[in-house]
């Protein structure tokens, strides 16, 4: 934020010209560093979207301040603390101010900021228009290829990246890190764009039914948060009493881009389809909380209240239009509206909620501790919408028949949470949670068509909700040579769905129960025989299970499918420093996934897709192997060199004969080499060179990037 940067280069300026010494009172210290990054240039060559998306750096130059620290000893009360960076070019900023009058008050500034890219391009479709179920992969060649379905991978997503930035004023009366009253100020945005997961059909040029999902979408995002935050607290008759109250105000605008690809098909037309929403939220609450320490500061207990309120607004244009080689055309015809037309949708939302929270936590036994937490919350929320089938661009249609749909929700929950830990037996530390949750939701869905399909319905339905888990580890010392750590949970998880009034509703598709089960497992062993070398062996362990039970309308019923997920992952380190200057690390990180679906478990056969149907998604297996190698040499003591390389492998193409490429498919290298010389005690110079590569299976993707990065770094100190 510029005001920021504006504020934090007046304040050093005037201390540095001579101002701070119209405060200064027997000034104690002072300290002011800056590290200098004049050269950061990339040279990339191939995907630069994936480039850029992997390495969060742009390509080309970057230049800017990496480190600026200024600390000074105002007077024997009063400091001023300013931390920061700043890279202009790319948005990159991390600038904190501190000014603190000892534990009197206190004013804390903040401001951060980053870039986010993506990579713009979307999918491809290894085969040829005549051989659409053959293996045989694309030609790098124009000849036999399908226009539409080449351009996949192509298609025309502008430069994807996305600002997003935070800022924070606080001020405050005590202590700056528990003070009695304190009001906070945060402005949060993100703006730009970014690339979805949501692509679009590129048709073939030989049928008007036969598309592949391969071209790119984006979303354009536009969104601002404002927060204003009030604390106070105050102690009475030995009880603490903390009060808050907030209130927000969200504004956001997206912009979704879907297209739709053929350039050689006419009955198929390009489309450009674009969904404009901009939901605003505005949002307060209010609570107060009581804390109490007794029996000797050996237990602890709090009883909260909170409240919120939330009323929100959404309007919704959804346009399909003609593209011209990317450039948007005239309004077109969609499939199910008549031409020229725009569909609006309105809605709006307010919701009530209510909390009560309770705290305790006691040291029972020397060896012995207990906590315990209760919760209780009520919420209500009532929302409608208004589609408007037959609309302009210029706006909605509101004399024409409008289709209403509103709900209702009524929830209670309920939650317990119980947990020991115990340490009396030596060199371990041993602990047990449980947790517990109820929810019970009243929900009422009502839907109103003036004219055409579907029939106005109205269902009422009550929802259960039983979650439960248990978790156990500990962490064990032997001796000096091992350490062992381990940690166990279970949990599972009960939703049952009862219909308490139907009417009109017969084509929906309503689940009626989902019952979860799954455990998580995490053991850590290390092993250090000698004081130069350290060994240390990582498993990770997820598996659960998704059991629906679903309902169509009142009657049909469908057995219960299970849904399975597991995932596992080794991960090994050794840290070996076989002499001073010298230390090695070495790691190696093995992930294994699994991934069974409905769509799965109903078997059949994989098959292109055409329009109106579904394809068969059968269990998706993936796994990718991590190396990274590091070394850290520093012959003298102002000067070490620093070395690594990390590569990875990823091996999961799956071809359209057996199924879809949904798994990642690549090789990735990255290798540094840098100096750190410290030429004075006043100047530290640090040039870098990284190589970056990555490659992808031609018959999986298109992200092929090689890079050369190099940097320059100096850090001056005064």
């Amino acid at each position: 934020m510029k005001i920021l940067r504006l504020l934090l280069a007046v304040v050093v300026a005037t201390y540095m010209t001579g101002g701070g010494r119209v405060l200064a009172q027997d000034a104690n210290t002072s300290g002011f560093s800056l590290s200098l990054a004049p050269v950061q240039y990339a040279d990339v060559k191939g995907n630069v979207g994936k480039f850029e998306a992997l390495n969060w750096m742009p390509s080309g130059a970057d230049e800017g301040f990496s480190d600026i620290s200024f600390v000074k000893d105002i007077n024997k009360n009063i400091s001023l603390d300013i931390e920061g960076s700043a890279f202009p070019n790319t948005n990159n900023y991390d600038d904190d101010l501190v000014l603190k009058d000892g534990d009197i008050a206190f004013l804390k500034i903040g401001y951060k900021s980053f870039r986010k890219y993506y990579d713009g391009t979307g999918g491809i479709y290894p085969y040829t228009d005549e051989k659409w179920s053959t293996t045989k992969p694309v030609s790098k060649t124009p000849e036999g290829l399908d226009p539409a379905i080449d351009q996949g991978a192509q298609a025309n997503s502008p430069n994807l990246q996305m600002d997003i930035s935070y800022f924070k004023l606080e001020a405050g009366l005590g202590e700056i890190s528990d003070p009695f009253i304190d009001i906070t100020y945060e402005h949060n945005v993100k703006d730009g764009d970014k690339s979805l997961l949501q692509w679009g059909a590129a048709y073939s040029a030989l049928s008007t039914s036969t598309y592949e999902l391969i071209a790119p979408s984006w979303e354009s995002v536009n969104d601002t948060a404002d927060i204003v935050t009030l604390k106070e607290k105050k102690e009475l008759l030995g009880v603490t009493i903390k009060a808050d109250q907030t209130a927000e105000v969200d504004y956001n605008h997206q912009v979704l881009y879907i297209e739709t690809l053929n350039s050689a098909n006419t009955s198929v037309p390009n489309q450009f389809n674009s969904v404009d929403d901009s939901p605003n939220a505005k949002l307060f609450g209010s609570g107060i909380r009581f804390e109490k320490w007794m029996l000797n500061d050996s237990t602890y207990a709090a009883l909260g209240y909170h409240y919120n309120h939330t009323s929100a607004a959404d309007a919704n244009i959804e346009t399909e239009q003609k593209t011209v080689n990317g450039v948007i055309s005239t309004i077109g015809a969609a499939p199910s509206h008549p031409p020229g037309t725009t569909l609006w949708n309105e809605a709006k939302a307010s919701a009530d909620d209510h909390v009560w929270v309770g705290n305790f936590n006691s040291t029972l036994l020397p060896n012995l501790s207990l906590i315990g937490d209760v919760r209780y919350e009520h919420m209500g929320e009532d929302s409608s919408s208004n589609f408007f089938p037959t609309s302009t661009a210029s706006g909605p249609n509101t004399a024409a028949s409008v289709d209403v749909s509103t709900n209702t929700n009524h929830e209670d929950q309920e939650g317990e949470h119980l947990g020991l830990n115990y340490y009396g037996l030596s060199h371990t530390t041993l602990y047990l949670e449980s947790e517990m949750q109820q929810d019970r939701n009243l929900n009422n869905d009502t839907y109103t068509v003036t004219t055409g399909t579907p029939a106005n319905w109205v269902l009422d339905r009550l929802e259960r909700d039983q979650e439960n888990s248990w978790t156990a580890g500990g962490r064990i010392v032997p001796n000096r040579f091992f350490i062992f750590s381990t940690q166990v949970k279970q949990h599972w998880q009960n939703e049952n769905y009862d219909n308490i009034y139907s009417s009109g509703n017969s084509g929906l598709l309503l689940l009626d129960a989902l019952k979860e089960n799954g455990i998580d497992e995490t053991s850590t062993l290390t092993w250090k025989p000698y004081r130069w070398l350290q060994n240390s062996l990582k498993y990770q362990f997820s598996d659960t299970v998704y059991n629906p039970l679903a309902t169509e309308g009142t009657t049909n019923g469908y057995p219960i499918s299970e849904n399975h997920m597991l995932s596992s992952t080794f991960t090994y380190d050794i840290t070996v420093q076989p002499i001073d200057p010298v230390l090695v690390m070495l790691s190696y990180s093995h992930v294994e996934n699994y991934v069974r679906t409905l769509a799965a478990a109903s078997g059949g056969a994989a098959a292109l897709p055409t329009s109106g149907t579904a394809l068969y998604i059968p269990d998706f297996n993936s796994g990718d192997n991590s190396w990274l190698f590091s070394t850290t040499y520093s012959p003298l003591d102002n000067l070490s060199w620093t070395n690594s390389v990390c590569y990875t492998l990823s091996d999961n193409y799956v071809d359209y004969s057996s199924g879809l490429p949904l798994g990642t498919n690549f090789k990735m290298l990255n290798l540094s080499t840098g100096l750190d010389w410290t030429f004075h005690k006043w100047l530290t110079i640090s040039p870098k060179y990284e190589h970056a590569s990555y490659r992808d299976n031609p018959l999986a993707g298109v992200g092929n990037y090689s890079a050369n990065i190099f940097t320059l770094e100096a850090k001056f100190k005064w």
